[in-house]
């Protein structure tokens, strides 16, 4: 390999790396492998007898490279290409064989669910050529031919994701300039960890998740404009955060208890005015957050919930606290301002030893006497 080939991979390398650092869903790096098909028009060939040839015959071939894929929003992505590739041609009595190094680079976007299109440039560099002609005596000779040169292309292409790291694409490519042919490529990209990239069970598309529910892990609904809880949730065991902030939503399902794995509940800034009982089903859930909704209480099963340690509930229209909130625990972090008919604490909050913050309004009574379990407890007043 060449110093000047050297360099050119280590440029893509870099300029891919420089790309993944302001992409906000990288897809990472991948293998990519096909067949290709190409149709050479005309390209004068001198060879050691000068003789010229102008009509070529099909020429088939391989293609290994890498791509790097990165993402945009969640239907445009952007795609970079380096391949290896040669061509060879069919002829029984005048073969050829093209060797080149491919470089892509395309916008690819999403036209349904995991279909594709891109539209995009390509500079194929034909670094080596081979002739072999057939002799009078019935043997071959192998020449080098005298062929190098860059060629730029536009191509299309259609890409299907078959699974989260395995895409089928299909390419056809057309050079507009020193070079006139056709080329049809098929292959299979297959993907590889990324460890820039975001945990794989993170989904910011209903849809996406829905598609994968036993891979979602985080999924993050802010501001979708919801008014019904997505019952699609439910179907996904694995499920640790749920944001579903900034919606519309007037109260949570009862069946919301099946989410046993769910660590971090984010349902502020809704209009969440019932809170089902089931809840207690949610034993592993360490924060939720339930401020700026329309609770008018809390049900005493919320004292199940044993692994709790941050409990935001302020601006509701809470008027007092169960006294199962005793059994809290872990409780580290309790948010309870906002809430104008709350006017005073059960005694249920001085038996809250892991207790270290208490945020609350400055008119909220104490129960006397307030004598916190946790010495380290302190109060903000809002």
């Amino acid at each position: 390999m060449t110093k000047s080939v050297l360099l050119r991979i280590l440029f893509v390398m870099a300029f891919s790396f420089l790309c993944s650092k302001i992409s906000t869903a990288q897809k990472g790096f991948a293998f990519s492998g096909g067949v290709q098909h190409s149709r050479i028009i005309t390209y004068p060939i001198q060879t050691i007898g000068s003789q010229s040839v102008v009509a070529l015959d099909p020429a088939f071939g391989f293609a290994l490279g890498f791509d790097y894929r990165f993402g945009l929003n969640k239907n445009l992505d952007l795609k970079l290409g380096l391949r290896y590739s040669n061509r060879n041609s069919s002829s029984s009595d005048f073969e050829f064989r093209y060797y080149y190094l491919e470089y892509a680079m395309s916008p690819i976007v999403r036209v349904y669910k995991d279909l594709w299109i891109n539209i995009g440039l390509q500079l194929d560099n034909l670094n080596e050529s081979r002739i072999i002609e057939e002799r009078s005596d019935g043997g071959t000779s192998n020449q080098d031919g005298n062929m190098k040169s860059n060629t730029i292309s536009v191509f299309s292409g259609i890409n299907y994701d078959i699974s989260n790291r395995l895409t089928f694409e299909i390419k056809y490519s057309l050079p507009f300039e020193n070079m006139d042919y056709t080329n049809i490529y098929a292959g299979f990209t297959i993907g590889l960890m990324n460890p820039k990239k975001s945990p794989v069970g993170k989904y910011t598309s209903l849809d996406e998740a829905g598609e994968n529910p036993q891979e979602v892990t985080d999924l993050i609904l802010q501001r979708e404009g919801l008014s019904v809880f997505p019952l699609e949730i439910l179907e996904m065991p694995n499920l640790s955060y749920l944001y579903l902030n900034g919606n519309q939503l007037s109260t949570l399902p009862d069946e919301l208890g099946r989410l046993t794995k769910l660590e971090h509940l984010f349902a502020a800034n809704n209009k969440i005015a019932y809170l089902p009982p089931q809840i207690a089903n949610l034993k592993a859930l360490e924060e939720l957050d339930l401020s700026y909704n329309q609770l008018s209480d809390l049900p005493e099963e919320i004292g199940e919930l044993v692994s709790l340690k941050f409990l935001k509930v302020n601006d509701n229209n809470l008027s007092a606290l169960p006294q199962s909130i005793m059994k809290l625990q872990n409780l580290v972090e309790l948010d309870v301002s906002g809430n104008a008919g709350l006017l005073r604490l059960p005694q249920a909050i001085n038996l809250l030893r892991s207790l270290e913050t208490l945020i609350v309004d400055e008119a909220t009574e104490f129960p006397i006497p307030f004598s916190p379990a946790n010495p380290r407890l302190e109060v903000i007043y809002k």
